[in-house]
């Protein structure tokens, strides 16, 4: 079983995976501040802990879900603006992963935009 801390703070969140031990990428010292930096406290009603990774398309932040007490990955586009084929794009992406059930792939709880900001729970 997975301990995971009942709390509003982040910095009370786990600054090691509960799984493999490993340290969060955004709480190591000495990190790249420009490539690190400080992930937004907030994204709709989920609490941001820390940057999980960074792609092309988009970041992933561990996040913990108010309204049903759990946590979550959160994805959220890096560069979205005001394209309407890569909004599309993340709504196809949304939708896909979406309909796959398999206990290999994680669960999509929520697609939603916060000030602007698409991300998928």
């Amino acid at each position: 079983m997975i301990n995971v801390p009942v709390t509003d703070d982040p910095a009370d969140f786990p600054t090691r995976d509960p799984l493999t031990g490993a340290q969060h990428p955004a709480r190591q010292e000495n990190s790249d501040s420009a490539r690190n930096e400080a992930p937004p406290q907030r994204i709709g009603h989920y609490l941001i802990s820390h940057k999980l990774g960074e792609g092309g398309m988009g970041v992933v932040y561990a996040a913990r879900d108010d309204r049903l007490a759990r946590v979550v990955a959160l994805k959220t586009m890096a560069r979205l603006g005001s394209d309407d084929t890569a909004r599309q794009r993340f709504w196809r992406e949304a939708r896909a992963a979406a309909s796959v059930n398999h206990p290999n792939i994680c669960q999509i709880y929520e697609f939603g935009e916060d000030t602007g900001k698409l991300f998928i729970g």
